[in-house]
């Protein structure tokens, strides 16, 4: 079976589809209708089934393949590098790689046909479909009869070759986000705010640009024609980043014998755009015919949106899904919740409840009203561009004053933040930050915490009592008896076990004994018993507990050390009695804490993407109100930083002016 008769037209297909497939395959390009026939005639359409291997790496082919329709990918396997030895190649591991996607109209294979070598990567199918295969001398014929096949694949590999060296300068590849839910501005909104995060260009496709308040618009028709491409559609002005650009389908596309047709093409257009939008977020109503194995093949994520009290029917939408089940990389399926309540937060306690409800990790909760939507639709932005941000507050006793300053600064940025952690002094203020409040509330609670923290009872367990600290921690307008999976920013604290020796990252329960437990410095306070757990300060196994904000989903962590720097180390000679006066046993015990944290504190500007030192001095822990002082140096570091900051959220900078 040869190519479409060049000749055969379909009027019912023309909006949708202005050219048959072949004349949009490159590899014919510019070739008469005499080229296209005599081509024709040595072709073979080939079905194949979702998981087969059309092409097998380093396994002789000698064919040449255009798909037809469906998805394949190509994906290449090499040698992990650091086992990658002549004498151990049987047992390596091996790494492989999707290098890109193929659609209807792309052609692989050329490159083994002209060189006679093997083929580099294997060649995959994603979905059910068929290919034109054309064998090698039949090929050999064909490029000497028709020289222009010889350039069309010469172009071909050009602009693979620019591809994959893009690719390599990008910070990420394309993602393309299914979305399935009815036509609404609120998606035009999420589709800006991904915009402005990433500063990458990003493409909505769906069936009307009528909510397009800020982008260009065009035609699926107009695309496939030729008459536009990638170039012409990159922003004029990148500084106006919350600017998208829309593809819109024709209602033809809604008809079922016409959806596949429409998949196809789109699939093409956005393999051709796939260097000029880091982000497509394609709109498709729920239970419509374009949700088909090839489009569900290239998604990154497939999320279904509704009202909470249509939990069943997302449940029965994603449940009917024709998701192919060959795929290596399954996409990310997951829920919006629209219309909630303004008094639903998305808590970890209403996520697990809503979660339990739709029967799919919930995504964002966007409440009915007004007020709080933009703050809803950015978090959900920033949690597809892959920027959720974590603060990180590290322990140092009294020098956790400078978290206040820290965040004076990151308040006047509008930061926001998606997850708060921290070790000790650092646990207790970001569990006040994860509960909500002003700065001014958060200083006077400091103030008046120092009152309750230093209270002498010598014991087996501990030289001071901590029964002060749990009672302010206790109080109403501290933490009091709420839980932290009740807390509007999700929080978790740092312990370390003494029966275990190990690192208890605590997410769930009491806040206050979570925060008592993390602040309960060995010998100094007693350990507080957590279920089987024996827990005492968390700064002696992750001072700067970076992976738990990892852990809790962020992207990007902003993280704050207030340890003070160790001397370099000097010798010393058994000399006499220095005259020095001898600190007390409890500066003494802070100060070794300190020196043992500082040695197995992991280096932190390696581990997040903006590191804040403010620069402290050791200061008694009976003179915690004396630890105001460190409020300017974490206001000077954090100001200090502002370059780093603006470089990692360049939107804060345009937010902010």
């Amino acid at each position: 079976m040869g190519i479409d008769d060049p000749q055969t037209t379909d009027a019912d297909s023309a909006v949708m589809q202005p050219q048959p497939l072949w004349q949009r395959v490159k590899l014919f390009e510019g070739l008469d209708a005499e080229a296209i026939a005599a081509i024709s005639g040595h072709l073979v359409l080939r079905s194949y089934a979702a998981g087969d291997v059309l092409i097998q790496q380093d396994r002789w082919c000698g064919e040449l393949f255009i798909l037809h329709s469906g998805v394949a990918h190509v994906r290449s396997t090499q040698l992990a590098p650091s086992e990658a030895t002549p004498d151990a190649l049987s047992e390596t591991p091996t790494r492989e790689t999707i290098l890109r996607r193929l659609v209807g109209g792309d052609c692989f294979g050329e490159m083994s046909l002209i060189t006679g070598t093997l083929p580099s990567a294997t060649v995959q199918a994603l979905t059910d479909g068929d290919a034109w295969v054309l064998g090698q001398e039949a090929f050999q014929q064909l490029a000497r009869d028709f020289p222009a096949l010889t350039r069309n694949i010469n172009v071909i590999l050009s602009e693979r070759l620019f591809h994959t060296s893009r690719q390599n300068t990008l910070a990420a590849p394309q993602q393309i986000t299914v979305l399935i839910a009815e036509p609404s501005p609120l998606w035009d909104d999420l589709a800006r705010a991904v915009s402005s995060l990433t500063r990458r260009a990003i493409l909505f496709v769906g069936f009307n640009a009528a909510t397009n308040r800020s982008g260009r618009v065009y035609h699926l028709r107009d695309l496939l024609s030729g008459r536009l491409n990638g170039a012409m559609m990159t922003h004029a002005d990148q500084s106006d980043w919350d600017h998208y650009d829309t593809i819109v389908l024709d209602d033809a596309a809604e008809n079922d014998s016409r959806a596949a047709g429409a998949v196809g093409d789109l699939l093409g257009v956005l393999s051709r755009l796939e260097d000029h939008y880091g982000h497509v977020l394609i709109l498709v109503p729920p239970h419509s015919p374009l949700l088909t194995p090839p489009l569900l093949a290239v998604a990154t994520r497939v999320l279904v949106a509704g009202p909470s009290e249509s939990a069943a029917t997302m449940r029965s939408i994603l449940s009917t899904l024709p998701m192919p089940a060959t795929l290596s990389i399954r996409p990310e399926v997951g829920a919006i919740v629209t219309h909630a309540p303004s008094t639903t937060l998305p808590t970890v306690a209403a996520l697990d409840a809503l979660n339990a409800q739709v029967g799919i990790p919930v995504r964002g909760v966007i409440p009915a009203s007004d007020a709080h939507r933009a703050m809803a639709v950015a978090a959900l932005s920033r949690w597809l561009a892959g920027q959720r941000i974590g603060l990180v507050l590290g322990g140092g006793g009294v020098k956790g004053w400078a978290h206040l300053g820290v965040l004076r600064v990151l308040r006047r940025l509008q930061m926001p933040f998606d997850c708060v952690t921290g070790a000790s002094i650092g646990a207790i203020c970001a569990a006040m930050i994860a509960r909500g409040g002003s700065l001014d509330e958060y200083e006077n609670l400091l103030r008046i915490g120092s009152t309750y923290a230093f209270r002498f009872k010598i014991s087996r367990v501990g030289l001071l009592s901590s029964r002060g600290v749990e009672q302010f921690l206790r109080r109403k307008d501290v933490v009091g008896e709420r839980l932290i999976e009740d807390l509007p920013i999700p929080f978790a604290a740092v312990a370390a076990d003494l029966i275990s020796g190990s690192e208890i990252v605590i997410r769930r329960g009491l806040v206050w004994q979570a925060v008592l437990a993390s602040a309960s410095i060995p010998a100094l306070f007693p350990p507080v018993r957590i279920g089987p757990h024996l827990l005492v300060d968390g700064a002696v196994v992750n001072p700067v507990p970076i992976s738990t904000a990892q852990l809790l989903g962020a992207d990007k962590i902003i993280a704050v050390d207030i340890a003070t720097d160790l001397a370099a180390p000097q010798e010393g000679t058994a000399e006499g009695r220095s005259k020095e006066k001898l600190p007390n046993v409890v500066n003494s015990m802070l100060r070794s804490f300190e020196m043992m944290a500082a040695q197995i504190r992991v280096d932190a500007a390696e581990e997040c993407r903006v590191l804040i030192k403010p620069r402290t001095t050791a200061v008694s822990l009976r003179r915690f109100k004396d630890g105001s002082q460190f409020v300017a140096a974490g206001e000077a570091a954090a100001e200090a930083a502002l370059p780093q900051i603006y470089r990692e959220f360049p939107w804060l900078e345009r937010q902010t002016r």
